[in-house]
């Protein structure tokens, strides 16, 4: 009996895991034989301009359903920033007109912008760019961009948001 409704349970998560429509994808790179992975809930813009309606001071855990995470095997270098080995959840923040930060949180449990914000670990600043074709189905990309370095990028709608890093040390 308690495996059958185990069964139903998991099944009818399943169900509504898959009925949304947000797609869970994996963005990898690896750089100095160290992997750098995020996985993340890629969420559709059905017309809409989500990212303008991101207003200055708010922020967005950038994915849709679970919180966005980045695992890495090795510190990560973000200019003068260093993000120890680990896992993270992110976070965009508008900070104002086209300046947009990424944050590194050491909070497994956000949901929706509510995060301990006393988990944070560092914020980076993201170059916004807009896109000549709308992205509909929000992604993320990490690019190797050199021989110790790579692009996180992120396109949705008619922006993108992307910022470089390279392994520490």
């Amino acid at each position: 009996m308690k495996k059958a409704a185990a069964l139903v349970v998991s099944l009818a998560a399943t169900v509504l895991l898959l009925a949304h429509g947000n797609e869970e994808r994996t963005a990898e790179v690896t750089v100095k034989g160290q992997k750098i992975s995020i996985k993340y809930f890629s969420p559709h813009l059905k017309g809409r301009d989500l990212l303008s309606q991101i207003q200055a001071g708010m922020e967005w855990r950038m994915g849709a359903d679970t919180p966005t995470t980045l695992t890495t095997q090795a510190d990560l270098s973000f200019g003068s920033v260093v993000i120890p080995k680990g896992s993270y959840s992110l976070v965009a923040k508008n900070i104002g007109p086209e300046q947009w930060t990424l944050i590194f949180s050491s909070d497994p449990q956000i949901r929706g912008i509510r995060r301990d914000v006393a988990k944070d670990v560092a914020a980076v600043p993201l170059t916004v760019a807009k896109l000549q074709e709308t992205v509909d189905h929000m992604n993320i990309e990490l690019k190797p961009a050199g021989e110790n370095s790579a692009q996180f990028s992120l396109a949705w709608g008619n922006s993108t948001l992307t910022t470089s890093f390279s392994v520490a040390g």
